[in-house]
């Protein structure tokens, strides 16, 4: 299949190859045009294609399956253990214990063990070997400290390993070994989860952790959870893979990697309830509705610089939720929602803030960032991919701030816009690329461009639109509106241009407010069958500006361009056709640096002696 060269296509779908280099799923993006001869090769056709006649895309994702197999357990457990720890080995159906401290009881029924101290101490507790009915519950008071050393418990009847100890626990998971633990699925089952942690949880050492919370979460602690090191895979989870219920979530590396019914990983503590990531590999994969990859009832920080995948597959299954603030940094962060009922890949419930990293979403019925506050973009690269979105893809219910990065979206929804803002929304750097086929970029209140490079493309609406003010004061922005009916700019208010390098098409006229402009700007209308060049010339003087159209427009076209050189009282050229060459350019608009073939000269203008004076080359 043919993939017209669109940027924000490319660079979206750069983001599917990370996808398929880091994970299993089977993934397939491609256009829609009935050609299957090709076998989805992407081609980058010559000459440059028409931008009115883009294919549909397809967004095909399987969703992970439950793996049902357990391959046989290599435990490799340490042989070297202190002497003073308490050391419980599972062999034959059963536990062989040795207990050096006095002051612990320890009841052993057929490998379900109970620990219970009678005096309390920081003791230190060694677990390995392997057992297919058994468990391990540890009580008392003061914190512990539990090694792992290489087993494998299931335990049909409940949970396989419970800390009970308010102070909660120090989990090694010694390194290079490999350890499982299993629940059971019997009515009978009270336990909330595989493992259990009534107290704050450290997970730490370089060895390997398989879970599989068959009846409800795979880990569940009820104070602050904390990971480094060590590999976590949750291999299915009917309630959440790890659970916090009081306190807050951080990782500082690692790898973990989870598939589970509700959602992935979640900070639940309505007071506390904060996830913080610094650094790990990590994928969090959940199947059911309203079930969140990464859910926070505090805030969420982001600043590893290594991958996180968020996926879900259910009905209004949001990949990212916070109810707090979020802060993404330095971070490789890939979301997918491909279930109904509008799922958003990142929520916010308060200010979201982007200062660096590579984002990633897509999504096939939903959006890629919804947030009730403001957001605000510093650095980094958005890229986006939606088919069949009902809101926008990014979308403040606060103002939208843009100062640096690079954002590119594309969306083919007919009901949806690239970028809304119910509050101001202001462009002063970064990259910013949207193609939509409704309005690619709105606000609700006033909209400001003052720097950067922004593209907006719309097939069926306005490119960009405003209810208040429309300001253009610096930067280079090319807005491409429908034909027929559609504009480059609309707003409700004025369209002011004080500043910068415009080209605005459309079908009909986006016209500035003189009085409230400071700078000029020329207008062109008339009928454009086949994509051409349109130039600009200072008589007896240089060309200024070159537009190279790859669109069609029926049955006219009004292109409206201002910049710095275009000067009161002075006459200029506009000429069609001919031939441009020159690597600085933004989606074809040419302002520096360019060699221009003469065409032919259509019309000329002398304009106004009006600071924001606008002048038109009649047909």
């Amino acid at each position: 299949m043919i993939i017209k060269k669109l940027k924000t296509i490319i660079t979206a779908i750069v983001a599917v190859s990370l996808y398929l280099t880091l994970t299993a799923v089977s993934c397939d993006i491609k256009p829609d045009n009935g050609d299957d001869d090709d076998n989805g090769e992407v081609v980058d056709p010559l000459p440059e294609p028409d931008e009115g006649a883009k294919e549909k895309l397809t967004i095909n994702i399987a969703p992970p399956t439950v793996d049902p197999t357990d391959p046989t357990l290599v435990p490799n457990s340490r042989t070297t253990i202190p002497s003073d720890a308490i050391v419980i080995t599972f062999k034959d159906g059963n536990a062989e214990i040795q207990n050096p401290v006095k002051t612990i009881d320890i009841t052993n029924n057929k490998g379900h063990i109970v620990i219970k101290p009678t005096i309390e101490g920081n003791y230190s507790y060694y677990i390995q070997g392997i057992t297919e009915n058994g468990s391990v519950e540890i009580g008392g008071k003061n914190r512990i400290n539990l090694t792992l050393n290489g087993t494998g418990i299931t335990n049909p009847n409940g949970a396989a390993i419970s800390i009970l100890t308010e102070e909660g626990c120090q989990l090694r998971v010694e390194d290079n070994t490999a350890n499982r633990l299993i629940d059971g699925t019997v009515a009978t089952s009270t336990a909330k989860a595989t493992l259990i942690c009534e107290g704050p949880l450290d997970v730490v050492g370089k060895g390997t952790l398989q879970l599989r919370g068959k009846k409800a979460d795979a880990i569940r602690c009820g104070g602050s959870i904390t990971i480094d090191q060590a590999s976590i895979l949750v291999k299915e989870a009917a309630g959440h893979s790890i659970h916090c219920t009081s306190g807050e979530i951080k990782i500082a590396g690692g790898a973990i990697k989870t598939l589970s019914s509700q959602s992935g990983l979640n900070a639940s503590d309505s007071n506390n309830g904060s996830i913080t990531i610094t650094g790990g590999i990590h994928r969090f994969s959940t199947l059911g509705d309203q079930a969140p990859a990464i859910k926070a009832a505090g805030s969420l920080a982001l600043a590893n610089r290594d991958t996180i995948i968020t996926d879900t597959y259910g009905n209004a299954a949001h990949s990212i939720y916070v109810s707090g603030k979020t802060l993404i940094s330095n971070s490789i962060l890939c979301t997918y929602t491909l279930g109904s009922h509008i799922p958003v890949c990142i929520y916010g419930g308060d200010d979201i803030n982007i200062t660096g990293g590579n984002i990633s979403h897509i999504t096939v019925n939903g959006s890629g960032i919804f947030c009730k506050g403001d957001i605000t973009i510093n650095g980094g690269t958005i890229s986006a991919i939606s088919t069949a979105a009902g809101t926008a893809i990014l979308t403040s219910e606060g103002k939208f701030s843009i100062s640096d990065g690079s954002i590119a979206i594309y969306t083919e929804s007919a009901y949806n816009m690239a970028i809304y803002s119910k509050g101001p929304l202001s462009i002063r750097g970064g990259k910013v690329e949207l193609t939509s086929f409704n309005t690619s970029m709105g606000s609700a209140s006033t909209l400001e461009i003052s720097g950067g490079n922004v593209y907006c493309y719309s097939l069926s609406g306005y490119a960009i639109h405003s209810d208040g003010n429309l300001t253009l004061s610096g930067g280079l922005t090319l807005a491409l509106g429908a034909d027929g009916a559609g504009k480059a700019l609309n707003t409700k208010s004025s369209i002011l241009i004080r500043g910068g390098h415009l080209v605005a098409v459309g079908g009909k006229s986006s016209i500035p407010d003189a009085s409230g402009s400071t700078q000029q700007s020329v207008i062109y209308n008339t009928t454009l069958y086949e994509p051409a060049i349109i130039a600009v010339k200072q008589i007896n003087g240089q060309f200024i500006a070159v537009y190279k159209a790859t669109r069609k427009y029926q049955p006219t076209i009004s292109c409206l361009i201002s910049g710095p050189e275009i000067l009161p009282n002075t006459t200029y050229e506009l000429y069609l056709k001919g031939s441009v060459t020159g690597s600085d350019h933004f989606h074809n608009i040419y302002f520096n640096n360019f060699n221009y073939t003469i065409g032919f000269l259509a019309k000329t203008v002398t304009t106004n002696g009006v600071p924001g004076g606008v002048n038109y080359f009649y047909e």
